[in-house]
């Protein structure tokens, strides 16, 4: 949705957003905007950083990203 390529690590910040606008209605001016959420507010943005930081440490589990077809661990 926000990242023009597929990586493992671009579908977990992307799930932890979509929780994180889901939540707060809105994305922080500095991350990757799609033009359809409005921009937050400071208070807004604050909010969504604590969603998204606890979206982003259950994402690994819970988002059902694949793994990178190209990536080496």
């Amino acid at each position: 949705m926000y990242h023009a390529g597929y990586s493992y690590s671009s579908c977990v910040v992307e799930f932890a957003m979509r929780v994180a606008v889901t939540g707060v209605g809105c994305v922080p001016w500095y991350m990757p905007q799609n033009g359809t959420v409005p921009i937050c507010g400071p208070w807004q943005t604050s909010a969504f950083q604590k969603i998204m930081g606890r979206a982003f440490s259950s994402a690994h589990s819970q988002s059902g990203c694949l793994p990178d077809c190209h990536s080496v661990k």
